[in-house]
């Protein structure tokens, strides 16, 4: 629960409303929720406001396409509905407000691509846990601790729902968390205001044309994780064209590679010299920055 005025500092809203959680779909909106109504691709939930209200909403928050009207606000029966330019884009930015920024209170890794972000999610919480820790996913498979996963809907959710699990994985005594990132959750900006440590690329290839139409929007989407949103590291697959291209751009990005050719022009570097496949697991000899390891 929290005072709608620590979202919204507007001196017009009444400082002792208070919001039980942020609601995406009106039918699901319980008595001091706050609303949030958003215009998605193919549903406008401005047009569900009254049923919100109806079902007793706290308040209500409302996207709107006229720039001058950013933090007005009216009332129905009572109940203030502010409109939020672009409030899409900045929905992120609310929920990690309403949730204490979950993200910055545990180690928390992002894995974008077109294949592997399971696959590279899943090692990571698996590792982690070797070592004494407790790990969450959040990805295709579904979001949980690891091995304790619900099924869930998109392979990144909503801004509100990433927020949402990130705090509800806090309050569990979570220390890791590994999510993937899709290209929709990137160009929807539901990932936006999240603290990651480390962002992982795996690769690039045809996909998820239907919704970006073309591979160079498709990139863009992608690129965005790198060169636009917060996190301390950035580790690409420079064995793939596109993570080849962008670490000539970053400075401090880590390339990791498995080509016996590779050139190691970025400053920091990982490379696997040897794979082995046993009975027991995968063994790995690699050669990072200042030596050989196993």
């Amino acid at each position: 629960m929290k005072k709608l005025t620590a979202l919204f500092n507007l001196p017009s809203l009444l400082a002792d409303i208070e919001i039980n959680e942020l609601v995406l779909d009106s039918r699901k909106v319980k008595v001091g929720d706050l609303f949030v109504a958003v215009k998605g691709h193919q549903i406008d939930a401005t047009n569900f406001i009254e049923q919100a209200i109806s079902a007793d909403a706290g308040a209500v928050v409302a996207e709107t396409d006229v720039v001058d009207m950013h933090l007005s606000v009216e009332y129905r029966q009572q109940k203030p509905i502010i409109y939020y330019y672009n409030l899409s884009a900045n929905l992120s930015e609310i929920a990690d407000k309403f949730y204490d920024s979950p993200s910055k209170k545990l180690t928390f890794v992002g894995v974008t691509g077109t294949n592997g972000k399971t696959t590279v999610s899943q090692l990571l919480a698996q590792w982690v846990r070797h070592l004494g820790r407790k790990p969450a996913v959040m990805g295709t498979i579904g979001n949980g601790l690891l091995g304790q996963v619900v099924e869930a809907k998109n392979t990144t959710g909503s801004a509100i729902e990433i927020q949402s699990s990130l705090a509800s994985f806090v309050n569990q005594g979570v220390d890791f968390a590994a999510i993937e990132v899709s290209s929709h959750g990137l160009v929807q900006h539901r990932v936006d205001a999240l603290d990651f440590n480390a962002a992982i690329f795996t690769n690039l290839s045809r996909d998820h044309l239907d919704y970006h139409g073309t591979m160079e929007a498709y990139a863009q989407a992608k690129k965005r994780f790198f060169f636009e949103l917060s996190s301390d590291f950035k580790i690409l697959n420079a064995d793939d064209p596109i993570g080849a291209e962008w670490l000539k751009a970053l400075p401090n990005g880590v390339a990791v590679s498995c080509e016996a050719n590779f050139q190691q022009n970025s400053k920091q570097w990982l490379k696997a010299t040897l794979v082995r496949f046993t009975h027991e697991g995968t063994i790995i000899d690699f050669h990072p920055v200042g030596g050989m390891a196993h």
